[in-house]
């Protein structure tokens, strides 16, 4: 292919995936309070200079970045995950080209309009950041550039730590180059060429991580489990992996999160359907793609398993997908029909508009003000959801930081009228408004005990709530805050 006609596509598409984030940018900094963490660091590290974690182990690159764009607030800071999502198309258009796609544009753009894909985009998350730095490695080491494959790997690391977890399929690209390639002939040269990888990838992230470990010790390779928030070691991580680690949520929500969550209901649907056919048929498209590296091929397929163990053994957030859905396009890519493949681009693209499903009260962010005239609500379990045909995984994201921005408003008119000992119960909007209103006197927390809570009674101290707080109070705790003398703040 022209090299100009192909730079020519690359800049367009990642024009198209640039323009279609600008209506989305500007809300807070999303849904998901991790984006909130990360500014409230960011903030910290600008106003002192000093490093502050976000939230253990520690995302140093990507908290020193948004130390640097935080004064542009959130146009700047979700300005930035918008552009690292379109470098990422643009990597990954080029790996489908690579692997033979002849869709490599439609592939592309269908993969930044994956509802996670274009949700996190338009937040303040370190999501797209490590995808493109992992696809940048991924070319670079296609094109037996070592060193530089294992810098960005490095970088990619110090934006989100598990990323160092695709060194394997990465160095499998260089183990594995075609025979009689100049420099891999040999098993000795074949190992060179893999540490050429591997050791700046881990100097780098090491070197990264330094001022988390100078401010924190060894207390920052920690995490915390989903389920009940303890805090955990990365050696519990890893030998959770090792030993198959049982599920800290219910199947039927981890597959409802890996499935609907990732693609929303079209694309998942859509999802379901060419691969059943494509199963059901049992032979090669009508029209093969192009011939491919078979490294590439099983660097793809390794990257793959090696995301879902990840995302299997904390399945919380179908952002930790994303990183998964560059390599599962190449392979989808190959062995999809074009037309099927085609079929399953416009109906991700269509997918963050339309036929959303969302629980309520939402597991990020808050309830929206207002759903659609054809929103209808159902009982799953002991889970109550909402599916709106006419607002997608997208619409209802930019619903709730519509309402998160307005419920922070109508606080902050409150703030200074209440008691210098009073305690507000926030729910999910407990560490925006320390973003932006700030605590002062008043004592604000998530949600609280039962005990608690009634020894702050006690104590004589009013107590308040926010939206949404009263429903997951009774979700976790199993007690009624207006029961217990608690207070609408709003």
């Amino acid at each position: 292919m022209n090299p100009d006609r192909t730079a020519g596509r690359d800049l367009a598409l990642a024009a198209v995936v640039l323009l279609s984030r600008l209506p989305f940018l500007g809300r807070g900094y999303g849904t998901d309070n991790d984006a909130w963490s990360v500014v409230a660091a960011a903030r910290h590290i600008a106003a002192t200079g000093e490093y502050k974690v976000s939230r253990f182990p520690g995302f140093p690159l990507h908290e020193y970045g948004v130390a640097l764009l935080q004064a542009g607030g959130p146009w700047a800071v979700n300005g930035a995950s918008a552009v690292a999502c379109a470098v990422a198309a643009v990597l990954l258009a080029r790996l489908l080209r690579r692997a033979g796609v002849r869709d490599a544009g439609a592939g592309a753009l269908a993969f930044a309009f994956v509802p996670a894909v274009f949700v996190a985009s338009t937040a303040g998350m370190d999501y797209l950041g490590a995808c493109a730095l992992v696809l940048l490695a991924f070319e670079l080491a296609l094109e037996a550039r070592g060193l530089g494959a294992g810098i960005a790997l490095g970088l990619a690391t110090a934006c989100r730590i598990t990323s160092i977890a695709y060194l394997p399929p990465i160095a499998l690209l260089a183990w594995a180059r075609r025979p009689g390639t100049p420099g891999t002939a040999t098993a000795p040269r074949r190992t060179r060429a893999v540490l050429a990888i591997a050791v700046p990838a881990v100097l780098v992230g090491a070197l990264a991580y330094l001022p988390v470990l100078a401010r924190y010790g060894m207390e920052s390779l920690s995490y915390y489990e989903p389920a009940g928030g303890q805090r955990q070691s990365m050696w519990h991580f890893l030998a959770g992996l090792a030993t198959l680690y049982r599920l800290p949520h219910p199947p039927a929500f981890v597959a409802g999160i890996a499935s609907v969550g990732v693609f929303g209901l079209p694309g998942f649907a859509a999802l379901a359907v060419v691969l059943v056919a494509r199963w059901a048929r049992r032979t090669a498209p009508a029209r093969p793609p192009a011939p491919a590296p078979p490294r590439m091929i099983a660097a793809c397929g390794a990257a793959i398993a090696i995301g879902l163990a990840l995302f299997l053994r904390l399945p919380d957030d179908e952002g930790y997908l994303i990183p998964v859905l560059p390599f599962a396009f190449v392979l989808l890519g190959r062995a999809l029909d074009p037309r099927a493949f085609r079929a399953l681009c416009v109906a991700l693209m269509l997918s963050p508009f339309v036929l959303g499903v969302d629980a309520e009260p939402p597991k990020k962010g808050v309830t929206p003000e207002s759903r659609s005239a054809l929103a209808r609500r159902f009982a799953l379990g002991h889970q109550s959801f909402v599916l709106d045909p006419l607002r997608g995984p997208l619409l209802m994201d930019q619903d709730k930081r519509r309402a998160q921005r307005d419920l922070l408003a109508r606080a902050r008119e409150r703030w200074a009228g209440l008691p210098a000992n009073a305690v507000v119960i926030a729910g999910l909007l407990d560490l925006p408004l320390h973003i932006e209103i700030g605590y002062g006197p008043v004592s604000t927390f998530d949600i609280v005990t039962l005990d608690d809570l009634r020894r702050l009674r006690a104590a004589g101290r009013p107590i308040y709530y926010l939206p949404d707080a009263p429903e997951r109070t009774r979700r976790f705790f199993g007690y009624a805050l207006e029961a217990e003398g608690a207070r609408p703040l709003l």
